[in-house]
């Protein structure tokens, strides 16, 4: 069986909580590192190992939305799943149009997280269905009209260096 190597982003110290369950409950999946932040010096050794990045929006709202287009960039095979706490069909849009490959709600990581690593991993997209049921309906995407503008990035998200 392969192992699926995994590095989990977060600044929140509840975070090795959530790595320990993930490893007890899944045994195909290894956990490589689990660094504060993405722009560390040390994190490259174990991005450039990793099958699937799993990203805390609290380390995208510290170091911004440049930092994981960086990480995106230097590291092209690595599959990534970001974590929202306040998740919404905007912002579960713009963030899978950025190259992300999962979307995930904080509530949902207790039972979905080993699940979403291993689709990630075998390439497919990640996210929850309820916040893809308005891609089903046209008439509800917000092109034009009152609703333009709603695509655009969370401002907490949008700091560059």
């Amino acid at each position: 069986m392969k192992k699926i190597t995994v590095t989990f982003v977060s600044s929140r110290n509840d975070t090795r909580q959530h790595c320990a369950d993930l490893i007890r409950q899944n045994p195909d999946i290894d956990l490589l590192a689990t660094p504060a932040g993405l722009s560390r010096q040390g994190n490259c050794p174990a991005l450039s190992r990793t099958d699937v990045v799993v990203i805390d929006e609290s380390v995208v709202r510290s170091e911004g939305f440049a930092a994981v287009r960086r990480m995106l960039d230097a590291y092209p095979v690595i599959n990534s799943l970001i974590i929202i706490d306040n998740i919404s069909e905007e912002t579960t849009a713009w963030t899978l149009m950025q190259g992300v490959r999962g979307v995930m709600g904080q509530h949902q990581i207790g039972v979905f997280l080993g699940k979403a690593i291993r689709r990630i991993d075998a390439g497919e997209v990640w996210v929850s269905r309820s916040l893809l049921e308005w891609l089903r309906s046209p008439a509800r995407l917000p092109i034009g009209g009152r609703d333009e503008g709603r695509g655009m990035p969370r401002t907490d998200w949008s700091r560059w260096h």
